[in-house]
C-alpha cells in the first residue's frame, strides 16, 4: 500500500468511482507545486515592501458568538458574590 493509497480509497467512496493511489500523489504534487510557488513569490513580494491585499468581498453577515461562561459581567452575583 502507497502512501496516496488511504486518500485514494476515501475519494472514490465520496465521488462514486475508482480514483488510484498514483493519481492522487500527481494531483497533490501539482496542486503543492503551485501553491510553493505561491507562497514563494508572496514571500518575496512581502519583503519588498509589497503587502498581500485584503479581500475585497466583504461578508453580508457577520455573527459572533460568545460562550456566557467566559464573559465576566459588572453587576456580582447575590448567590455567590461572584461576577
Amino acid at each position: 500500500m502507497q502512501k496516496f493509497d488511504p486518500a485514494a480509497k476515501a475519494l472514490s467512496i465520496d465521488w462514486g468511482f475508482p480514483v488510484a493511489g498514483r493519481q492522487m500523489q500527481r494531483w497533490a504534487q501539482a496542486i503543492g507545486g503551485v501553491l510553493v510557488t505561491r507562497r514563494d513569490r508572496e514571500v518575496r513580494e512581502y519583503r519588498r515592501g509589497i503587502r498581500p491585499s485584503c479581500s475585497q468581498s466583504e461578508p453580508a453577515l457577520l455573527v459572533i458568538g460568545l460562550d456566557g461562561g467566559r464573559v465576566q459581567g459588572k453587576d456580582k452575583d447575590a448567590d455567590s458574590g461572584s461576577r
